[in-house]
């Protein structure tokens, strides 16, 4: 389909407006380049904090990005730091939507007591139920929703810059619940502007009839340093504009707070929550499912040491992950 057009120039900056008729495919992008002051600048204009984000956590830097400015990822404390982009993107039967972060990757900066991400992609459905697009700290992709799926370790090298690329479509299938996701790594190079070359994708089968139904998806974002990622850059969104404006107020809207207590552990783990919880799963480091319960006080003793991913389904849907480390006495 044919698009209009308007180009309008401002103080010497250039700003291309397209005009789109209801339902066309879009191609958003957010290269971090433009930076006037801490108030105008299109991070603050295209993203918001989601709701319990602390916002220090990254930052908008004029340089050192692949075309110019790019985000700093600063601190890495929470699970819950996302920035949230302001247009949502409609859910559409056998139409991909496809996301991508552009990071620069630093293995000195990964912390090896927390489970972070140097790159990671959410979409978001009513009631804050998600599927998430990871690249952990030990560089295996994750796709997770209601199911867990971990790929292969990938071969990544400090001061390249890499791509991640999430694509999402709603199948259906005979019982409605079918989706097709895929996360894939592509190389940039060193100065991150070479032709990208896919270095590993991990495709998952996601049987979700929540994830089916949503009309619209809010997108969400983040990368830490702990996990990884030094730098931020080029955020892309290629798929059909919804018609609601995000302003991150949505994000854990229902999510209270959860302590998780001793970690490192060594016999038995305790799970404190003001919002109710589903049930819990335990992971190892290779996506197998060690076990899976309603209890809030989790059973280690009989773990060897190591580390595990803690899984918690909340009945609102929303799910948290944290990294527990199992020691011996």
């Amino acid at each position: 389909m044919k698009t209009m057009q308007k180009i309008i120039t401002i103080t010497g900056l250039l700003f291309v407006n397209t005009f789109l008729t209801v339902g066309q495919r879009v191609t958003d992008i957010v290269d971090f380049d433009s930076y006037f002051s801490t108030s105008n600048n299109d991070f603050k204009k295209n993203f918001s904090f989601g709701t319990y984000a602390d916002t220090t956590f990254i930052e908008q830097v004029v340089s050192g990005g692949i075309t110019g400015g790019a985000l700093k990822p600063v601190n890495s404390v929470s699970g819950n730091d996302v920035i949230i982009y302001n247009s949502n993107f409609k859910n559409i039967i056998d139409s991909i939507l496809e996301t991508s972060i552009s990071f620069k990757y630093d293995a000195n900066l990964i912390n090896p007591n927390q489970y972070q991400h140097a790159a990671a992609i959410w979409l978001i459905g009513k009631d804050n139920h998600n599927i998430g697009f990871y690249l952990n700290s030990d560089r295996t992709l994750s796709i997770t929703s209601y199911n867990y799926a971990k790929g292969s370790v990938l071969t990544i090298q400090t001061g390249r810059w890499y791509k991640l690329v999430a694509q999402y479509k709603s199948v259906g299938g005979k019982f409605g619940d079918e989706v097709f996701a895929k996360a894939e790594v592509f190389d940039l190079g060193v100065d991150g502007k070479e032709t990208p070359t896919s270095i590993g994708n991990h495709i998952a089968t996601i049987f979700d009839v929540d994830l089916v139904k949503f009309s619209e998806f809010e997108i969400q974002m983040s990368g830490a340093k702990w996990g990884g990622g030094a730098l931020l850059d080029n955020f892309t969104i290629k798929g059909i504009k919804g018609t609601t404006i995000s302003t991150g107020v949505s994000y854990n809207a229902n999510l209270k707070v959860i302590n998780i207590y001793p970690n490192p552990v060594i016999d038995i783990l305790t799970i404190k929550s003001n919002q109710p919880i589903k049930n819990v799963t335990l992971i190892d480091m290779t996506g197998k499912i060690i076990k899976s319960t309603k209890e809030q006080n989790v059973d280690f003793s009989y773990l060897s040491t190591g580390k595990y991913i803690l899984r918690i389904n909340l009945v609102s849907g929303q799910i948290v992950e944290r990294l527990i480390i199992k020691n011996d006495r």
